[in-house]
């Protein structure tokens, strides 16, 4: 009966370990970082990639990585950069990206932005989409894209 008793204890002790951090809430990261100038461009009839444009500022005195897109509404998403290379304007998937303390960082139209795969064509102009981006420490900041 001891052993038994033992055993539970233990048992509990070390769930009790591993649960923290289960249960530890991700963190919102709104009024820590800032989001403007949003401007999703859903994918013409027929295609199913659109690209959002926006602006990240960080009112902090903290660093912090944006490691990818939380997406329920299309396949997949990707941070993306243009750059000319032997004359040529081309196109790479870039991760993570540092948003360092009070700066900016902009996504625009030839340069960085967000792609957006597998966008299906009957939510593509919905009013109101929503994705997450995630930053280090299991933080992240909604992002609503206004048609």
């Amino acid at each position: 009966m001891i052993f038994v008793s033992k055993f539970c204890v233990i048992f509990w002790m070390v769930l009790g370990l591993f649960s923290t951090e289960v249960l530890a809430a991700p963190k919102n990261l709104e009024g820590s970082v800032t989001v403007s100038s949003v401007n999703w461009r859903a994918p013409i009839p027929g295609q199913t990639v659109g690209v959002l444009y926006l602006t990240l500022k960080n009112q902090t005195a903290s660093q912090y990585r944006l490691n990818d897109v939380d997406i329920e509404w299309a396949r997949k998403a990707e941070f993306h950069q243009h750059f000319h290379e032997e004359g040529l304007m081309k196109m790479r998937k870039v991760s993570p990206l540092i948003l360092e303390p009070y700066k900016e960082l902009t996504f625009v139209a030839g340069g960085l932005h967000i792609m957006i795969f597998g966008v299906d064509s009957s939510v593509a102009n919905e009013p109101n989409l929503i994705l997450q981006l995630l930053f280090n420490d299991d933080q992240f900041l909604s992002v609503k894209l206004l048609k």
